[in-house]
């Protein structure tokens, strides 16, 4: 047995605390400044102890022989891939210490490349959390409220019935068939109508709440999908 160092991180070598006979868990990183190393236990609990506390077995991390340990947790995950930002920040400020600009621009791609993966990682947890929540509002100890929503994607086959609505909404409100005062005001009251509900752009999206104030369901205009989810997390909900 040895102290433990940085490759056996990498590797998540099982380690020995106070000499134990049997692993009592596995290393997931070691800070040699402090003297200090992470362990994950048997029980998937972490504990920060001091390295010359712990040893380490020289043998594969892969054997066979090695006794089961608790799987990875997301937090594991998470601090792996923290570690691995912080190790490319050390890289990166020797580049620049060097003047290696060459090496800081590849290093700024890649950085680029894993942005965009992260990026969908996170639009893939978030899909996968909203369809396994039991209701679109749970409480999780610790983090907080989580609440799923899911977006609508409308799209309007006939603008022009929308338009009509809108200015029969303003022109004869009360279906009598009679001009409500003078034309002259009644067209202009009309416009004011339009541009309330439609933002006069080549987009023409249409506002709901205007049209729906105007008593206009706008779901009997629009072909309504179901488009991504999305999560918010109350961070003021924390308990």
């Amino acid at each position: 047995m040895r102290t433990p160092n940085l490759h056996d991180a990498s590797d998540r070598r099982p380690v020995h605390l106070d000499g134990s006979a049997a692993p009592v868990g596995v290393l997931l990183n070691v800070t040699p400044h402090s003297g200090r190393a992470k362990i994950r236990t048997a029980a998937g609990r972490h504990e920060v102890v001091n390295v010359d506390r712990l040893t380490v077995d020289d043998v594969d991390p892969d054997d066979a022989a090695l006794p089961a340990l608790a799987a990875p947790t997301p937090v594991d995950v998470v601090d792996a891939i923290r570690a691995a930002i912080a190790a490319a920040d050390e890289t990166r400020a020797r580049l620049e210490a060097l003047g290696d600009w060459k090496g800081l621009a590849v290093g700024l791609d890649q950085v680029r490349a894993l942005k965009r993966d992260l990026a969908l990682l996170e639009s893939t947890v978030t899909r996968s959390l909203a369809e396994v929540m039991p209701s679109r509002q749970e409480e999780v100890p610790g983090l907080g409220v989580i609440e799923r929503q899911r977006a609508k994607s409308r799209r309007w086959p006939d603008p022009q019935g929308v338009l009509m609505a809108v200015v029969r909404s303003e022109l004869d409100p009360d279906g009598t068939g009679e001009l409500p005062g003078d034309p002259v005001e009644v067209m202009a009251r009309i416009v004011d109508a339009v541009a309330e509900c439609a933002p006069l752009t080549p987009s023409m999206n249409w506002r709901l709440g205007a049209l729906r104030r105007r008593g206009i369901d706008p779901d009997a205009w629009a072909e309504t999908t179901e488009s991504h989810w999305s999560v918010r997390i109350h961070q003021g909900d924390k308990s």
